[in-house]
């Protein structure tokens, strides 16, 4: 393990309307609990498999009777190929078919409450050819304020590396891999059949897991280390922490080295296979410098651990609460700063995605949009003009690259549509990342730098640990603004200029 130096910045100044707009407002550090997760979990990396049972404590916080249960069983996505999921990416389904690698989660039993009845059998597909969601009808609804507890015995085959999930050789990242509960808002669930270009959208509450696995193992996981059991028998056990999120994942590698920093009480470790260990210093330098950038602006990062981890995985990178996965390439062009980039967007996801948890299935944008426009910010403040490629006198910077990721696909999809409703998966790409950041860059050169800063900063703290919707973000434009948007927001979000 090694150690590289942290360093000093210089302090921030917010502009006078931010403070005005936050007097008096208390900055919340605490999401409130909906649903939480105890999990035990075993490894089986011979068979591709794990062996799990899990207890939730579900409240219902609305003020609506509840009488069904939805449940996300997200590695059914990859369980034959007609899955709504498998039917949206033909190569992937031709692949999965001829090498005849499939996945699936199965629950063998789920009880409720002090009753030992097994209720599996009651589970009901919202889909024939598809069980990504679950639902399960109550004997007794739940009342307002009233929690459930529920148990599920559950087992997973896993898939050679599909998306966000699965193995390759000894590598192992598991995210969404366990039955989750929708969302329970409005009086209706929100709890989305896995397809393309469809993100998970789930509550906060406290995970508390245990891992179980080959002792020769090393693990990277979402919250904090508790424990380790050493179990005689060639396995171990992790136990796991992780508080006001909501999610949990982790990843496995028997190859994996440590790097570790810190950064404004932060401890970031990071989890790099050999080949790559060449990598850790710019890797670490850009993490906290995205850390310092959104602590200073958009409240701090409530957690004191900062897990990045080296996985193979469908794309570059992917954000979980606590934890960022990126996938280490290598490229032709040796002074390029993609690696950054990708490190510095996961973190900023932190913010727009682990504590500003809007609906990413619904409304994309207000995630991928609003990371992909401050990242462009962190990445101009590290590196100046031709951040994003800098190469014989070639220079694109990060908001560069978003004109031609939209270009590249201009699309006449609107931004602000549920996910499956894309044309493809680069018109979701080049609307929800390229042209959403552009059209921010945009209301910026209307509204000037001041006063988008104090948009991003009121909205990101007055809907910390919340699900804000666009319509949030808007109102929050226009009280900045003093201004009515709808001649902006009305044609370049739900329109197709």
């Amino acid at each position: 393990m090694s150690k590289l130096k942290p360093q000093l910045r210089p302090g921030l100044f917010l502009p006078g309307i931010i403070l005005s707009f936050l007097a008096g407002s208390a900055l919340s550090e605490e999401a409130l609990r909906v649903a939480s997760y105890d999990i035990e979990v075993q490894l089986q990396p011979a068979e591709k498999s794990l062996s799990a049972r899990e207890h939730i404590r579900y409240t219902n916080h609305s003020d609506y009777l509840i009488d069904t249960l939805y449940f996300s069983l997200y590695p059914n996505a990859f369980r034959d190929e007609n899955t709504l999921f498998l039917r949206g990416y033909e190569k992937l389904r031709k692949r999965c078919k001829r090498e005849n690698k499939w996945a699936s989660l199965d629950i063998k039993r789920i009880v409720l409450g002090s009753d030992q009845l097994d209720l599996s059998s009651q589970l009901i597909p919202l889909s024939e050819h598809d069980m990504t969601v679950v639902k399960l009808p109550l004997a007794q609804s739940l009342r307002p304020r009233e929690s459930l507890d529920i148990h599920i015995e559950f087992e997973v085959k896993l898939p050679e590396v599909i998306d966000r999930l699965g193995y390759k050789g000894d590598n192992f990242i598991i995210a969404q891999w366990f039955p989750k509960l929708g969302v329970f808002e409005g009086g209706r669930w929100k709890c989305y059949p896995y397809q393309q270009n469809t993100e998970p959208f789930a509550d906060f509450g406290d995970y508390r897991v245990k891992i179980t696995l080959p002792e020769n193992f090393v693990v990277a996981a979402c919250g904090y280390l508790q424990s380790e059991k050493d179990n005689g028998d060639g396995t171990r056990t992790l136990s796991y922490c992780a508080p006001g999120v909501h999610d949990f994942a982790w990843a496995a590698d028997p190859s994996y080295e440590i790097f570790t920093d810190t950064v404004d009480r932060i401890e970031i470790e990071l989890y790099l296979k050999p080949d790559h260990t060449n990598k850790a210093g710019r890797i670490l330098s850009a993490a906290k410098e995205a850390l310092s950038y959104c602590s200073d602006r958009f409240g701090r990062y409530p957690y004191s651990k900062l897990t990045i981890v080296d996985t193979e995985i469908a794309g570059n990178g992917m954000e979980l609460p606590t934890m960022i996965t990126i996938g280490v390439r290598y490229f032709p062009f040796c002074w390029n700063r993609f690696e950054q980039a990708v490190v510095v967007h996961e973190v900023v996801h932190q913010w727009f995605y682990g504590m500003l948890a809007s609906n990413q299935a619904e409304e994309a944008w207000l995630d991928e949009g609003l990371t992909t426009f401050v990242t462009a910010k962190i990445l101009e403040q590290m590196f100046g003009e031709g951040n994003f490629i800098d190469f014989c006198g070639l220079q694109f910077g990060a908001y560069e690259m978003d004109r031609l990721t939209y270009l590249w696909e201009s699309s006449t999809d609107p931004i602000y549509q549920p996910g499956w409703e894309f044309d493809t998966e680069l018109s979701y790409f080049a609307s929800t990342y390229g042209k959403a950041s552009l059209a921010l860059k945009t209301l910026e050169g209307h509204l000037g730098l001041e006063a988008m800063d104090s948009i991003l900063v009121i909205y990101s703290r007055e809907f910390r640990f919340r699900h804000p919707t666009t319509f949030d973000f808007i109102s929050i434009a226009e009280e900045v603004s003093d201004e009515d948007l709808s001649w902006f927001f009305a044609p370049v979000l739900f329109g197709t200029e």
